[in-house]
């Protein structure tokens, strides 16, 4: 049995022989989908379904978040814009993740107070990082960026720049677009009733069972203007425990 994250992330020490281990530890990229599988029943899904005609390739088009929208590479913007907390290390370093270990990210309480770090320094980060020409060729704008775990402190940890694409989540992100191809295909089905689209979903694969012949005058091909969701589980709950650098 393993115990830990689906996936493992480089060491913050950089340490070359640390991250050789973490290389060997690291699981088969379809093991860490089959660990931590993508959320197929969020509203999200639902509304990206209903506005794109081809339901089938719906969820797996990308959903950029703003920052990709308008060409905007200051890769941590986003983040700092709607994060309401923050981290401080054993040495006073204050910044807005717990990930970041680059020191001119972090702010040096025993040489300032919480309130100029929170107020000022922070969101001055937001313009500090900037993904450039590399970013944009890789990372910006890629179809897979929705399916996939990449961020900026995780390429830091990689390969100690911050607009660096990492292969192996590459590699996750082809598994997690698998899965959810499979997923429209297998496991979710559609009924409209008095101009109601009833969604089904199950961990059951619809394409081994039949439905009673009675439901075959109401299917149709995807979501409607209004819709209710059903899901059958048929599983234990899955838990996903965190590692900490």
């Amino acid at each position: 049995w393993r115990v830990g994250a689906a996936w493992l992330y480089k060491s913050a020490y950089g340490s070359p022989a640390r991250n050789a281990e973490i290389d060997r530890q690291r699981l088969d990229p379809r093991d860490v989908i089959e660990l931590n599988m993508p959320d197929m029943s969020s509203d999200l899904s639902l509304r990206a379904e209903r506005s794109n005609p081809q339901h089938g390739d719906a969820e797996i088009a990308s959903h950029k978040p703003l920052a990709m929208t308008e060409c905007d590479d200051r890769l941590f913007a986003q983040c700092i814009a709607v994060r309401r907390d923050f981290h401080i290390d054993p040495y006073g370093g204050m910044t807005f993740c717990s990930f970041i270990k680059d020191p001119a990210l972090r702010y040096d309480l025993r040489r300032g107070t919480v309130r100029e770090a929170w107020e000022k320094f922070i969101p001055s980060c937001a313009d500090k990082v900037r993904g450039g020409d590399e970013w944009r060729a890789h990372c910006g704008n890629c179809e897979k960026r929705a399916d996939c775990r990449w961020c900026a402190v995780y390429a830091y940890l990689e390969t100690g720049r911050y607009s660096a694409a990492i292969p192996y989540l590459c590699a996750v992100a082809d598994e997690a677009r698998a899965f959810k191809a499979n997923w429209l295909t297998g496991h979710r089905r559609y009924f409209r009733i008095a101009g109601i689209t009833v969604r089904v979903e199950s961990d059951l694969n619809f394409d081994a069972i039949k439905f009673k012949d009675e439901l075959a005058a109401f299917a149709v091909d995807g979501p409607g203007d209004d819709n209710v969701t059903l899901r059958h589980y048929f599983e234990s709950a899955r838990f996903t425990v965190c590692r900490a650098i």
